[in-house]
């Protein structure tokens, strides 16, 4: 009779602590997915956020890529003809949006998107410098303006593509994760 006791004994106390346990456990999962929720929402927003700046800067490189030799060789020899005409690169029109695009740059981005934007906006900055006459630059014109004007638009190009390259693939591999991540979750929750 002792060991039936006993055994009551354990059925008491299991079925009086059992309860408690499985509130615990409960409580436990509880914080815990609230914890990952949270951070799946932070996630979110700073995605959310890189992706508006990404895609606002691949409008600006297509904007900026689109450079004619042509007009830009007539630009010149209109502002070399006529020095009380004035010519403003599209950073010079908008040098608060400039300034605001790349604050959002040095927050939300990789490094290595930081460093092709640099090499992107000097590209455009040395073709400006192409373009403004010696009264604005400082500098004398190069001996052959047609070379020096083709070689900054190469170079404007050449990190216009870099940049645009490096933009798709982070945008790319951040679907991929979060994809990866919601098919993760759903089978967690499969499994339970």
């Amino acid at each position: 009779m002792t060991e039936l006791a006993s055994g009551g004994l354990v059925v008491q106390v299991v079925g009086s602590v059992g309860p408690s346990v499985v509130a615990l456990a409960a409580i436990g999962v509880s914080v815990w997915t609230t914890r990952r929720t949270l951070d799946e929402a932070r996630d979110d927003s700073f995605w959310l956020r890189r992706t508006e700046v990404y895609v606002d800067l691949v409008r600006r490189v297509l904007k900026e890529r689109s450079v004619d030799l042509e007009e830009t060789l007539m630009t010149i020899s209109t502002l070399d003809a006529e020095p009380s005409v004035y010519w403003q690169s599209t950073r010079d029109r908008d040098p608060t949006g400039w300034q605001e695009r790349e604050v959002q740059i040095v927050a939300y981005s990789s490094d290595r998107m930081r460093q092709l934007y640099g090499d992107w906006d000097g590209a455009l900055l040395r073709l400006s410098g192409v373009i403004q006459p010696a009264h604005v630059t400082g500098t004398a014109r190069a001996d052959d303006p047609v070379s020096a004007v083709r070689v900054a638009i190469a170079d404007v190009a050449a990190t216009s593509d870099e940049l645009l390259a490096q933009l798709r693939a982070e945008l790319q591999a951040g679907h991929t994760l979060r994809t990866s991540r919601t098919r993760s979750i759903w089978r967690l929750i499969a499994r339970s």
